[in-house]
């Protein structure tokens, strides 16, 4: 239980700041239509706490997922890495143990066919947090691994290969309970070329970032100008170098926070999270927010009740729309109910909407639209699996398939 509550914290917290495949027939699905858009679910996992953070699909039409687990031998975290066929099916996994406690928060197919992985790992005390950065090949063997900080707790959340080769990373630095958004960029082997701080004098924490096309960086998470407990949405611009451009923030009375950031076809960004309302007359739940190439907002949306929603993770699709994956009631650490996946057209007016989930705990945590028109999402479930956590793993078809009726078998 005491895990049970250290994982579902860090989803919610994270706004301030081997194993063995099962496949199950039960999946309890809501929908405004029909079942129809569900290709096939995997649970991955031990018998203790196994979670999905990120995943990705690989040049091969597979996919990469990377999270913990505490299916150990010493009960600790490890960082857990899953690659999976098309269909889901495992094809390896490897866990990587540096200290005491270790998690992976984001992965990306690299050039040169292999993977790099950001988290964090633990001291032996739990005192001290520190970057973790990992380079592994095709088949899941490391080649090289970085940690950066130490000082305090240092989380890094969010990782991309860069045009130069190299890798920026983002996330949190925090001493003396005061954190900052980090932003790091390496160089092909990992070394530090720069490194950047940006907040104020409460908790400041970056949770998504992503090259534009200009070379420099867009950065989404959440700042606490107004004091703890008064969140706003954050959104940072800067240069080839790290440093500032222009930043944004966006809220109200309430917490408002950033999870997830891309730059759009038009050259704005598009930004996935969530909104609790400081009043009944304030909208909240997931929340997605259009701006321009500048920062300025076009138009926002929320999807969901106050304090019922957030979203983990957004993509432009390839009609020009967007679509997020998140979680159903997201107000408290315990409050996660269904995996949601929800597609928009290009001005944020819903088009479909998907839960997916039992009668535990499902998170939604990160998701891709896939070659096939498709999404692949991955989280958490507790409804389902052999543990008593389990990595959830969800093949969603495309509009297409969906509208396509699925032959009856013939006795």
């Amino acid at each position: 239980m005491r895990r049970f509550a250290v994982i579902f914290s860090l989803l919610v917290i994270l706004a301030v700041l081997v194993v063995s495949v099962a496949c199950h027939t039960n999946l309890s699905v809501d929908s405004e239509g029909s079942t129809s858009r569900i290709q096939w679910y995997k649970t991955l996992g031990g018998l203790n706490e196994d979670v999905g953070f990120s995943v990705q699909q690989t040049s091969d039409g597979g996919y990469i997922v990377v999270g913990c687990t505490g299916s150990t031998a010493d009960l600790l975290f490890d960082v857990l890495v899953i690659k999976t066929d098309a269909e889901g099916n495992k094809q390896w996994d490897k866990t990587f143990d540096k200290s005491a406690e270790d998690y992976a928060r984001s992965v990306q197919q690299t050039s040169d066919g292999g993977y790099i992985i950001a988290g964090y790992t633990t001291d032996n005390a739990g005192a001290a947090w520190y970057y973790w950065l990992i380079k592994i090949d095709a088949q899941g063997n490391k080649q090289w691994d970085k940690t950066f900080g130490g000082s305090g707790l240092d989380q890094a959340l969010s990782v991309q290969e860069t045009s130069d080769g190299g890798y920026i990373i983002c996330g949190s630095t925090s001493v003396n309970g005061d954190s900052d958004g980090w932003l790091i960029k390496t160089n092909s082997s990992g070394d530090k070329e720069w490194d950047k701080t940006f907040g104020g004098p409460n908790g400041d924490i970056f949770t998504s970032v992503q090259q534009t096309s200009d070379g420099g960086y867009i950065i989404t998470g959440s700042t606490a100008p107004r004091g703890a407990g008064y969140d706003d949405l954050w959104l940072i611009k800067t240069n080839s170098t790290g440093n500032k451009q222009w930043d944004r923030t966006f809220g109200g009375s309430g917490e408002y926070y950033g999870k997830s950031v891309q730059q759009t076809a038009d050259g704005g960004y598009i930004i996935a999270g969530q909104s609790i309302p400081g009043s009944t007359s304030e909208g909240g739940g997931a929340w997605l927010i259009k701006t321009d190439n500048s920062g300025n907002e076009q138009w926002d949306n929320t999807f969901g009740s106050p304090g019922d929603g957030c979203g983990w993770s957004v993509k432009q699709t390839s009609d020009g729309g967007y679509a997020f994956a998140g979680s159903t009631g997201c107000y408290g650490a315990f409050n996660c109910r269904d995996v949601w996946l929800v597609k928009t057209n290009s001005g944020g007016e819903k088009q479909w909407e998907e839960t997916f989930g039992g009668s535990g705990i499902d998170v939604g945590t990160s998701f891709e639209q896939t070659s096939d028109g498709g999404y692949i999402i991955c989280g958490i479930t507790n409804s389902y699996g052999t543990g008593s956590i389990d990595v959830l793993l969800i093949k969603v078809k495309s509009e297409a398939q969906a509208a396509t009726p699925t032959p009856t078998a013939t006795p």
